[in-house]
């Protein structure tokens, strides 16, 4: 037994003159391969482009203002002020007002979308006393907003978009009581 694998080995695994490579039968040798004729020169690597990829787009964000990129989008078919609202409407309003007297002011916009947001400002004597944001439902909205007169003076009451443009705007006095 010993001698049949001891011949086995020298048969297929003794080493060739040359010492690298093994002895293998002649009828498992495949032919030689041709090598591939050698190109005189490698062809250059293309130009590598050194500008940095683009960054991605950012995602639109939400916006509270009004829809700033379409200046005159929004507009405001009705406003009033007045001591009462009826159906949304502000109504007796005659100026002029008492002092601690509440004050409404609506507003009826067109080409709104849901969201979107509209700002009252109340205004006495020129002077900002209070702004009220309002949040839009839909193409034709409306909304109002509340301000108890605590000086006497003149006031005004404005409609304005997210860029701060006046869509609306309404004047009246406010008197002291038993004037």
């Amino acid at each position: 037994l010993f001698a049949t694998a001891a011949g086995a080995y020298f048969v297929f695994f003794r080493p060739t003159l040359e010492g690298s490579e093994r002895a293998v039968p002649q009828s498992s040798v495949a032919a030689p391969t041709p090598a591939p004729p050698a190109s005189p020169e490698p062809a250059p690597a293309p130009p590598r482009d050194r500008t940095p990829p683009a960054p991605p787009a950012p995602k639109p964000a939400r916006v509270v203002a009004l829809r700033t990129g379409n200046p005159g989008a929004l507009s405001v078919q009705e406003f009033a002020v007045g001591r009462r609202l009826a159906n949304g409407v502000a109504t007796d309003g005659e100026s002029p007002f008492g002092l601690w007297q509440v004050v409404s002011f609506s507003t009826r916009v067109l080409g709104a979308r849901n969201g979107d947001r509209i700002v009252h400002v109340w205004l006495h004597d020129g002077r900002v006393m209070q702004s009220i944001e309002l949040k839009l439902g839909g193409a034709s909205w409306r909304t109002h907003s509340r301000k108890t007169l605590g000086k006497v003076g003149e006031w005004a009451v404005e409609a304005r978009d997210g860029e701060g443009r006046v869509l609306a705007r309404s004047t009246f006095t406010c008197v002291a009581a038993g004037t």
